[in-house]
């Protein structure tokens, strides 16, 4: 009588299927009152003018323990929000996020003075 165990000379192992635990959702702490108020305040992209497809960003990242408040946020259109985010090549010139961003709050220094200054520290 042939070994049920074997196929082709590899032996079969019995595999024990357990029920994955489902992985802890991350909280997401965002206040979108906030968010709604940074664009009423701006009204506008803060570094072309446009009124179009309006975004939030903030200066400094959530990931890096940067949080919702109004001091933290600048509105930006969406093509600038992504060179905030990735930086650009202007006139054959590298401008890397960071120096997008300064630039911009060094244009509004009363609203950005706090994160002016931590930015250039970094």
């Amino acid at each position: 009588m042939p070994n049920n165990n074997r196929i082709n000379g590899v032996v079969k192992t019995k595999r024990i299927l357990r029920k994955k635990k489902p992985l802890p959702k991350k909280k997401k702490v965002k206040c979108k009152a906030n968010l709604k108020r940074a664009i009423e305040r701006d009204k506008r992209c803060l570094a072309c003018g446009s009124n179009k497809e309006l975004t939030v960003h903030h200066i400094h990242p959530r990931s890096l323990q940067g949080g919702d408040e109004m001091s933290n946020l600048m509105t930006l259109c969406f093509s600038c929000h992504r060179i905030a985010e990735d930086g650009a090549y202007v006139d054959s010139i590298r401008v890397t996020a960071k120096e997008f961003v300064i630039d911009i709050l060094e244009y509004y220094p009363e609203m950005f003075a706090e994160a002016i200054k931590e930015m250039k520290n970094e």
